[in-house]
């Protein structure tokens, strides 16, 4: 039987592929066989110029729960095997992803690495949404803010461009010379007449 033969593989929404590319297709074959509760959702595809469609990568799943990916990534200019998913994510010091040319490797470190989240995972992932969210309120507030206060300042120029400058160099005359005579100076150097 071939691999997108088996029952746990789902197309998704790429309709009919014919294969799984040959770099990743004894991994996802052998996985699919030894975890019949996982599905395995093709993630993207490759057409080639016969119109064959093989699958380059997939999600996979356990009750609807992301266990990671797997897919066929470049390295070093070779087509390799890529495993990912949080976990893994959290042991490598450059990038997210463990890449191997073997096959055997890959099925060691996704039967290693790909499980449902433990109470202390999920109690992690919640607080970081719950922060995310707190932080994303906090930025939204404050760039709303300095939206509304913007349109203020755009507002209070507008005026002192215009009808209010006489007011503004009226409060100007009044400072104490260390505020006043820096404006005062700019004031006759670009010619602004104030006195009403």
């Amino acid at each position: 039987m071939k691999t997108m033969e088996l029952s746990n593989i789902d197309t998704h929404k790429h309709g009919k592929v014919d294969e799984v590319h040959g770099t990743i297709d004894r991994v996802v074959y052998r996985l699919a066989t030894l975890n019949p509760l996982w599905t395995f959702r093709v993630r993207d595809i490759s057409t080639n110029f016969q119109g064959v469609k093989s699958a380059m990568g997939f999600d996979v799943f356990e009750q609807g729960e992301k266990l990671g990916t797997i897919a066929r990534t470049y390295r070093g200019g070779t087509n390799v095997i890529g495993i990912s998913n949080d976990r893994i994510a959290k042991g490598r010091s450059r990038g997210d992803t463990y890449h191997t040319e073997d096959a055997e490797k890959a099925i060691l470190k996704a039967k290693k690495m790909f499980f449902r989240l433990k109470t202390d995972e999920r109690i992690a992932q919640a607080e970081k949404a719950a922060t995310d969210v707190m932080s994303s309120q906090a930025w939204n507030r404050e760039r709303t803010k300095a939206q509304e206060e913007n349109t203020i300042q755009r507002a209070a120029l507008d005026y002192i461009k215009g009808s209010g400058l006489a007011h503004f160099m009226a409060h100007i005359e009044l400072q104490p010379p260390s505020v006043s005579a820096p404006i005062l100076r700019a004031a006759k150097k670009v010619d602004i007449s104030w006195h009403t």
